[in-house]
């Protein structure tokens, strides 16, 4: 659960509706007149108390004041391990807000700094400010694949090796496990999408590519091992299938 931005007008004037503009009830209905920025940074309280994993983060480059969100950041996840303390691994997360894929919408605020440029510096701030309580920090997508692995390299406790931020990005491999004829019915309901135009399940990848938010980078799985494993880092096996890289 990332916080976005720790700034609540930066917050508010980006998040302007739906659920998260709000927040939601127990029976999952938006509050009316509801404080999103509020209930979405005392989720994390919530879920403590409920006994669940923690994770915290900020989208880098939503708000001008990168500085401001970064040490947001670190102070919401000490506030986090020693309120709630012993936590299990609290995840940091580092989402970043880069170039937008439809430039008439890209409203980004003008950056002093280059967010990918900074990455693996915002990773080793993350790690060595925290490094006295049980924090992972876990550098992940939107970024090329030198910097995702450097930030791996220097401060990373684990990483995801594909990970797609578009609506539907996981249904291609999703499809893969399915028998043809299911395979195929999702394709053809996936149709009215499109505009009733016929897509065939390998046109269906790229299309799909063409609905991300943000530039992103993605790599096959195997691609993205293979280049941690050429910059030195090791790779572990969880469960005798998932493979982490550990450093």
């Amino acid at each position: 659960m990332w916080q976005e931005t720790y700034d609540e007008a930066v917050y508010n004037q980006n998040i302007s509706r739906g659920p998260k503009a709000y927040g939601i009830d127990d029976d999952f209905r938006i509050v009316k007149n509801g404080n999103g920025f509020l209930f979405r940074l005392q989720s994390q309280d919530r879920a403590a108390r409920a006994g669940l994993n923690l994770s915290v983060g900020a989208m880098l480059g939503l708000n001008k004041d990168v500085a401001f969100d970064v040490l947001a950041t670190v102070h919401h996840a000490r506030y986090l391990c020693t309120t709630y303390a012993p936590v299990r691994p609290l995840i940091i997360g580092m989402p970043t807000w880069n170039k937008i894929t439809t430039p008439e919408t890209d409203n980004r605020p003008e950056q002093l700094l280059d967010i990918e440029e900074c990455f693996s510096f915002f990773a080793a701030l993350y790690l060595l400010a925290l490094s006295d309580l049980n924090v992972w920090v876990f550098p992940t997508c939107r970024v090329s694949m030198a910097s995702h692995i450097e930030a791996v390299r220097v401060a990373g406790a684990y990483t995801s090796t594909e990970v797609r931020t578009g609506p539907g990005g996981y249904l291609v491999n999703a499809l893969r496990n399915v028998e043809p004829k299911v395979r195929q019915t999702i394709i053809d309901n996936m149709h009215g999408e499109f505009g009733n135009e016929k897509i065939s399940a390998n046109a269906l990848v790229k299309r799909l590519d063409s609905f991300e938010q943000f530039q992103h980078y993605y790599y096959p799985h195997e691609e993205f091992t293979r280049a941690l494993a050429v910059a030195g880092i090791s790779l572990t096996r969880r469960d005798g299938a998932v493979e982490l890289p550990a450093v």
